[in-house]
């Protein structure tokens, strides 16, 4: 279970980046994203792990089915003209290097390797859709990591997932809170 607590933390993260593009007023920024309040729901899909007993497989997936997250953000129009910004600067605890970034048109293609630190690396790619209104993406999560057996031979983790995010109107506040059920958000007033 460790590895979900590695992996889906950075996908997350990186999602969360993505949605970055999205928040604000009620401007259209170059980017094509409205600012203004989004509410932003990430959740992992699917888990493969080669040579995994099923057991296992189904601790992991229930395991993901908890981790499914929602908050709501505030998007200024300044983070709205420059999502990629967003994604490089000081926000990024992870360790994750970029090495393809696409925000336009319409389209959103992520790639980074990111290095959380006493974690092996993990590759992840964020790929899909954005509007002024609306944001959809699926998240692709890649790591190796020590066998829990003792086996020389790294297991491969492979996850899946989405993250959709909705424009819900005017900023209520810039800041993001944990909410009342510990993995969404809300803001503070």
């Amino acid at each position: 279970m460790r590895m979900l607590s590695i992996a889906i933390p950075c996908a997350v993260l990186l999602s969360g980046y993505a949605s970055l593009a999205t928040q604000g007023s009620s401007e259209v920024a170059p980017s094509g994203i409205e600012p203004g309040q989004w509410e932003l729901v990430t959740e992992m899909t699917s888990v493969e792990v080669a040579g995994a007993p099923e057991e296992i497989l189904q601790q992991m997936r229930a395991s993901m089915a908890e981790q499914r997250q929602t908050e709501s953000q505030c998007i200024t129009p300044e983070q709205a003209r420059n999502p990629s910004a967003n994604m490089m600067g000081s926000g990024n605890p992870a360790g994750c290097e970029f090495s393809d970034t696409i925000w336009a048109g319409g389209t959103i293609r992520l790639r980074a390797t990111c290095r959380p630190p006493g974690s092996p690396p993990v590759q992840i790619s964020v790929e899909g859709t954005y509007t002024a209104r609306q944001i959809n993406n699926r998240i692709h999560v890649a790591m190796d990591m020590p066998d829990p057996n003792g086996a020389e031979t790294p297991m491969h983790l492979k996850l899946g997932g989405r993250m959709t995010g909705r424009r819900t109107g005017d900023c209520t506040s810039p800041q993001v809170v944990p909410g009342p059920e510990g993995n969404s958000a809300a803001p503070v007033n």
